[in-house]
């Protein structure tokens, strides 16, 4: 049995199966960054085999734009790849980011603790951020940060583990990237704090070397495609554009 209730307890969606089940919501309460509305969360709970597992989700369409005044045509024809869609856009609503990037808590990822994410991540709010750009550089944090910033309405930028190098394209490294990969996008990608999905850190630079073309990009594209469809996706930062 699978079952939405909203915060207040009450049960807003509901049935029963075996197999797939799809439910849907009439008017969801949406989750908005702070600054821009309020962060309402739902539990969702699925039911059998004499357990019970539950989790908290959120609502919201998340869409990277173009800043106006870009252009994306030079004398009527495409010029390429364009300049970075940079401006973020919740449900509709244009979103002024500010924040910074979030480094490895602590250098084992055991010690990272609810009471030091709580202290950072109030930190950031009393500095009025409202996203954190999760450097490729650093582990996936704990399910606690994550749930942490949808409370707070901070918006993540989360980087794949993958920095400052050349990437190979050979078979044995893709296998394990897709595994590690789909396991992040899966694991996250309920939080409606996550607002956007890159392939990682400095990759296109000349340290690293990578094209639009490299297959590990290619690869994280295809795999945050097919696993969370309607969370955008940019291949690196920084990018042409980005700032």
């Amino acid at each position: 049995r699978l079952s939405l209730t909203d915060a207040e307890g009450r049960e807003v969606a509901a049935d029963e199966g075996c197999g797939r089940i799809t439910l849907t919501l009439d008017h969801p309460s949406l989750w908005y960054p702070r600054g821009y509305g309020e962060q309402p969360r739902y539990t969702l709970s699925v039911t059998g085999a004499g357990k019970t597992i539950s989790r908290r989700i959120g609502f919201r369409r998340s869409k990277l734009i173009l800043n106006e005044g870009s252009k994306i045509f030079e004398k009527s024809f495409p010029k390429g790849p364009i300049a970075a869609p940079t401006q973020i856009e919740i449900n509709g609503r244009r979103v002024f980011a500010k924040g910074s990037n979030w480094v490895n808590t602590e250098i084992f990822p055991c010690l990272a603790t609810p009471e030091r994410y709580d202290e950072l991540i109030a930190m950031a709010a009393d500095a009025n951020m409202n996203i954190f750009r999760m450097w490729g550089g650093q582990y996936i944090n704990h399910e606690y940060f994550y749930d942490k910033c949808d409370e707070m309405g901070i918006m993540i930028w989360q980087e794949f583990m993958l920095s400052c190098n050349r990437h190979p394209d050979t078979d044995d490294y893709l296998r394990v990237l897709e595994q590690e990969a789909v396991s992040i996008i899966k694991r996250l990608r309920t939080h409606p704090c996550l607002t956007f999905w890159c392939g990682g850190n400095e990759l296109f630079n000349s340290w690293s070397g990578l094209t639009l073309q490299s297959h590990p990009l290619r690869l994280l594209d295809k795999l945050c495609f097919e696993h969370d469809r309607f969370t955008p996706f940019q291949m690196t930062s920084p990018m042409h554009g980005v700032s």
